[in-house]
């Protein structure tokens, strides 16, 4: 799945090892996961009766262990039923164990380690019905001291299907090197801060370099004129852990573009994770930001017009004959603390961009969220179900019309926006059905394709 795009997921209650319920759909953004740098490893690759073996990395993982990386494609007609791999004489590999389970790419595999047949070898025992075949390949990992990684000239490869075997015999030239400047136990080509032995690696949402969109109808709990632009700004956060995928920092990128508000001071804030707590604010390029008493809710600005540094009433970049305001760009890095571990499966506002809301004309209990994401301990909670809400906590809807409608939209790319006074749905005219479906139709509503939008109806930014 490519890094920063948009993807449908279901949050499910899981009652027991057969049974569960959807709790919620949601859209959400497929973060950018730490990639292997500087690939040092040439792999080998060999064919043999309709099999292609690839010999596909050999890492040092600075701890006196180095993990060998196998690659099996499979082109006959029949399911894998095994691969071998040959084994030093004599070295039993730490992982994965005798009798377990490995959970490949593809398939799952029953684990002999070691075994004598065919060879002193790893064996992986297809367990699914059927195994991979026409072409399909899957991957096979284990690890074994890097001295006796180092001491190997060859490595034997031997997959079995039905009556078919294929094994080839390829040549290893290997010397572990483990490159760690601040010793976090995370090689240099792999650490984004490589003298840093507190943070290692960089997670972006949506994706490094990449802006993703908010955009806000500060009317909440009424309807107002739909025009969904009365606070648009773009994000990119980075998430730094350390060397055990731990957090760290958050790095919050903003580009605030536009605020056709009708009130004249809306604020922004963000809350993250129940199991993280925010010990600082390291850095602010605006000196607005401020933490809250749950060291999990920041303010980043209570007002908007601050933030342009304009004054006055006028609609911000949302009304073509009004003049263009610069718009501002800034970060924010927060220090992190993991208090405990997250759980298996999350909401989506548990992962990145979080929890973001808007403040109405500056009142910390007035909060608009977006779709079905919760409130905090602040909020007004009269306010729900009143005006055109139709929130339901007992259904898990909250900030929505009785239409299904939200009051807060997120798209994992930076997007054009309506005109003042125009319902996005006129401007853009698949906007409705991509929220009713809850974002599994029309994904691309809002780019500039043929019969997508009503370009009279879309902001344009003056040209000088």
């Amino acid at each position: 799945m490519k890094s920063g795009t948009i993807v449908q997921k279901l949050w499910v209650n899981i009652t027991n090892s057969t049974e569960g319920s959807i709790l919620d759909t949601f859209v959400c953004i497929a973060p950018v996961y730490p990639e292997m740098k500087g690939l040092k490893f040439d792999p080998q690759t060999a064919s043999d009766n309709g099999y292609v073996f690839t010999l596909e990395n050999m890492e040092d993982n600075c701890n006196g262990t180095t993990t060998i990386t196998v690659r099996v494609c499979n082109n006959n007609d029949k399911g894998l039923s095994n691969v071998a791999i040959s084994l030093p004489a004599g070295v039993v590999p730490s992982q994965p164990t005798n009798g377990s389970t490995y959970i490949g790419d593809e398939k799952s595999y029953f684990v002999e380690n070691p075994t004598n047949n065919p060879y002193y070898s790893i064996k992986f025992e297809t367990l699914d019905e059927d195994g991979v075949k026409n072409g399909q390949c899957d991957i096979f990992r284990y690890i074994i001291p890097t001295d006796d990684a180092e001491a190997m000239t060859e490595i034997t490869i031997r997959a079995k299907t039905a009556h078919i075997i294929g094994e080839v015999t390829l040549d290893v030239d290997y010397t572990g090197t483990c490159n760690d400047s601040d010793g976090d136990g995370v090689t240099d080509d792999w650490d984004d801060y490589p003298d840093d032995p507190d943070r290692a690696f960089n997670r972006y949402t949506p994706a490094e370099g990449q802006y993703g969109t908010f955009m806000w109808e500060d009317f909440w709990p009424n309807k107002g004129d739909y025009d969904m632009n009365d606070l648009v700004m773009d994000y990119n956060v980075i998430e730094v852990t350390n060397a055990d995928s731990e957090i760290v920092d958050v790095i919050n990128n903003f580009y605030l573009r536009a605020a056709g508000a009708g009130f004249l001071n809306n604020g922004f804030a963000i809350q993250y994770p129940s199991y993280w707590e925010v010990t600082d604010i390291a850095a602010d390029g605006l000196n607005m930001a401020e933490i809250e008493a749950d060291n999990r809710t920041v303010i980043f600005f209570q007002n908007h017009r601050q933030v342009f540094e304009v004054s006055g009433d006028d609609w911000i970049n949302t009304y073509p004959t009004y003049p263009f305001i610069p718009t501002v760009t800034w970060s924010v890095k927060l220090s992190m603390t993991e208090t405990s571990k997250a759980k298996v499966v999350l909401p989506p506002w548990y992962l990145a961009p979080f929890n973001p809301f808007l403040l109405a004309n500056g009142v910390r209990s007035h909060e608009i969220h977006l779709p079905d994401y919760p409130y905090t301990y602040e909020m007004n909670t009269a306010l729900l179900d009143t005006g055109d809400d139709a929130t339901d906590p007992g259904s898990g809807i909250y900030f929505r019309t009785a239409n299904y409608l939200p009051w807060a939209i997120l798209i994992a790319e930076s997007c054009d926006y309506a005109i003042e006074m125009t319902q996005i749905s006129d401007a853009f005219n698949y906007f409705v059905e991509w929220v009713q479906s809850d974002g599994t139709q029309k994904q691309d509503w809002y780019l500039d394709l043929p019969g997508y939008q009503n370009e009279d109806l879309i902001y344009q930014v003056p040209t000088k």
